[in-house]
């Protein structure tokens, strides 16, 4: 149906609703409807389009990413081939030659110029009885030693010795030797005082009018050098003054633990000898210029006699109030 067919019938339609009940009745809305569209020309069909052809849509491609043209290097200037160099054929390498480490110089040794060999001395007579008379034998209930006269007045003397054979205090007794008979007297003494730093005593000796009336000088420091002979008078058992030489090889030693200033000498001594003195001659008699104390007991062993200087410094101290010291 034309679409001028439809709308008439539509507008008949229309006005019979709006009519309500009072309109005509069905048939007659039928006869109506069929007239209206008889009167309505029919429409001249249209020839149908001619549908277009649409062409597919492209999928759209992705763009290519854009290529960064690397900018070109440019070009290296040839350069000219290096002369090729002519290396040397390598020496072999020398053995190395080994040479003996040089041995250190030897320091030379100076040798100190030997002392004349001393000459003996013979001790004149009236000097070797002094010497005796003046070296008494001094014993206690257990040690005996030597003790070297410096004081002697009447009836009594005092005399110095070495202080490790006799105890402090000690009673003791005195053997002197007489020239005039070739005899020994026995006499008492008593220790004074002693000194065991300096190793020395002082001794009493009384009472005897038969005492040497005179004793051997002592002498000082000075007297004595190294070379010159000495002699060293003591005691022995039989109480018979016993005289000994040698040569002072050193003054002024020092002993370790040992106080004072020693004269070193090889003169021989005896068990006894402790206290004796070391004489020197000289022109007008013999001098003492020390105190023998200790030496070692061996061959060629040195002996040790302190210094005359030492002795009377001690002496000095220990006489005070009591004797004259020499």
């Amino acid at each position: 149906m034309s679409f001028h067919k439809l709308a008439a019938v539509g507008l008949m339609v229309v006005v019979l609703v709006l009519m309500g009940g009072c309109g005509p009745s069905s048939e007659e809305v039928d006869a109506s409807i069929a007239a209206a569209l008889a009167g309505v020309p029919t429409a001249t069909p249209q020839p149908s389009p001619t549908p277009q052809v649409i062409p597919p849509t492209a999928t759209p491609q992705p763009s290519p990413t854009p290529q960064t043209i690397p900018t070109p290097l440019p070009t290296a200037t040839p350069q000219p081939s290096p002369t090729p160099q002519v290396i040397p054929t390598p020496l072999p390498t020398a053995t190395p030659v080994m040479f003996p480490t040089p041995l250190p110089t030897a320091t030379p040794v100076t040798f100190p110029t030997p002392l004349p060999t001393a000459t003996p001395v013979g001790i004149p007579p009236e000097v070797m009885e002094q010497a005796r008379q003046s070296v008494v034998e001094v014993c206690t209930s257990s040690h005996c030693g030597s003790a070297t006269l410096f004081a002697a007045s009447g009836t009594k003397a005092f005399a110095v010795t070495a202080a490790h054979t006799l105890s402090s205090g000690s009673t003791l007794e005195a053997t002197i030797w007489r020239a005039s008979d070739n005899k020994v007297k026995r006499l008492t003494g008593k220790v004074l005082k002693r000194n065991t730093q300096a190793d020395l005593a002082l001794v009493e000796i009384c009472c005897d009018s038969s005492l040497p009336s005179r004793t051997l000088r002592f002498g000082d420091n000075d007297d004595g050098g190294a070379g010159e002979w000495v002699y060293l008078i003591g005691h022995t058992t039989n109480s018979v003054p016993v005289v000994t030489g040698g040569v002072i090889s050193k003054k002024n030693a020092r002993v370790s633990g040992e106080a004072g200033e020693y004269i070193l000498h090889d003169a021989e001594a005896n068990p006894g000898s402790s206290g004796g003195p070391l004489v020197l001659l000289t022109p007008d008699g013999g001098i003492v210029i020390g105190i023998q104390l200790f030496g070692a007991r061996s061959t060629n062993a040195q002996n040790y006699a302190l210094m005359v200087g030492n002795v009377r410094t001690h002496l000095a101290a220990m006489c005070a109030g009591v004797c004259n010291a020499p």
